[in-house]
């Protein structure tokens, strides 16, 4: 596998084995942005997914057996570990695994917003299946807590196409949990009226 090319392919891969393992998990990043927003090219996947520690090993044989692998620091790939897994998600919450080039990174659930995001991921068409996505609404909250100037252009990007069919109820709900108030105010001037 080398680079753009191969993400479709990685993602395809890592929804079949989360589905087939009864996994909740909701694609984020440029995924979600490309069903909400303006389509960019990625060469990462990052998905929001809740591993329960009793499944952890066989999350990592299924991805094993699809063909993912880890790497080390200085770019070596090889077999994934629960330990490396384990270690990552505790330093990290989150874990890498790689296909080819593509690195897929599993984010761990850890603030409530989070966990609201896997209960309101949209099944979304993709190729034959569908897959879980993060809704715009979260997507937007997230990037507002991350609030990187990627993440403001990419907001920009999703109110310009999605504006009307945003949900700015439950936008403006949990901008109050998760932003202090200048970032509470910005998200509200980003929406407009």
């Amino acid at each position: 596998m080398s680079g753009i090319a191969d993400v479709p392919a990685a993602i395809e891969r890592i929804a079949g084995v989360l589905t087939r393992l009864g996994i909740r998990h909701a694609f984020g990043g440029a995924i979600a942005q490309n069903y909400w927003g303006v389509v960019r090219a990625t060469q990462d996947v990052d998905v929001l997914a809740l591993i329960p520690s009793v499944r952890l090993q066989d999350a990592v044989d299924a991805m094993q057996a699809a063909g993912f692998r880890a790497r080390d620091a200085q770019g070596n790939e090889h077999s994934i570990t629960v330990a490396d897994v384990r270690a990552s998600q505790t330093r990290y919450n989150l874990f890498a695994v790689w296909s080819g080039l593509v690195k897929v990174e599993l984010f761990s659930p850890v603030l409530p917003l989070q966990h609201r995001m896997l209960d309101r991921a949209r099944s979304m068409p993709w190729r034959d299946r569908t897959i879980m996505v993060t809704s715009p609404e979260d997507l937007v909250l997230i990037k507002m807590v991350f609030h990187r100037e990627k993440d403001l252009r990419d907001i920009r990007a999703i109110v310009a196409t999605s504006g009307d069919r945003l949900d700015r109820s439950y936008m403006t709900a949990q901008a109050a949990e998760v932003l202090d108030g200048e970032h509470q105010a910005e998200l509200m001037r980003l929406l407009g009226p």
